[in-house]
């Protein structure tokens, strides 16, 4: 690998193979338990990306980006740092924008070996996707649950507020197939 990585380096591939050397390195230290490497590089990224584009627009950028649940929260994951997903958030105050963060997870499987639709909800997740229907998609903003909750006085549980703080909204879609491998 060393070899083609060396032979393969010349100006048009010096930045991905430099990036696929740093990605080696830090997957090499996740495996030591030290994920502190993949989230500070994904929040680097995210701004020289993000200070880039808005020195070639000249003015703030919207931007999109897909990362899962862990990575796009605000606050602090449960592997203790800061995540991409807070340094968006901060950074929408400071521009005085806005920020959506969305954490999407299916509620219902469909099994093709036994031809039955599983419906795979944990146990925390009861109350706030009691709604939720097999055959359709589901939207639960957030704000507005946390809204609703204040003017009617109604105490959510933990849970709901772990997602509250987290995230704008659950999207759930319908029944969907179990993942499979494609290697």
């Amino acid at each position: 690998m060393i070899d083609f990585l060396t032979k393969a380096e010349n100006n048009d591939n010096r930045l991905l193979i430099d990036q696929f050397r740093k990605s080696l390195y830090i997957n090499n230290e996740q495996t030591k338990g030290n994920w502190w490497l993949r989230v500070e590089n994904m929040k680097t990224n995210f701004i020289e990306l993000y200070k880039s584009i808005q020195q070639t627009q000249n003015k703030l950028p919207k931007m999109f980006f897909k990362f899962g649940a862990v990575h796009t929260a605000r606050g602090t994951s449960s592997s203790g740092f800061q995540e991409v997903g807070n340094t968006v958030y901060e950074l929408s105050n400071i521009n005085q924008t806005k920020s959506f963060s969305v954490i999407a997870f299916p509620r219902y499987i469909y099994n093709e070996k036994t031809d039955s639709v599983e419906d795979v909800i944990e146990k925390e997740d009861v109350d706030i996707l009691e709604f939720t229907k097999s055959n359709t998609w589901t939207l639960i903003n957030l704000k507005e649950l946390f809204q609703l909750s204040i003017n009617n006085k109604i105490r959510l549980s933990k849970d709901i507020n772990d997602y509250i703080e987290k995230y704008d909204a659950i999207l759930i879609p319908p029944t969907t197939k179990y993942s499979t491998k494609n290697y």
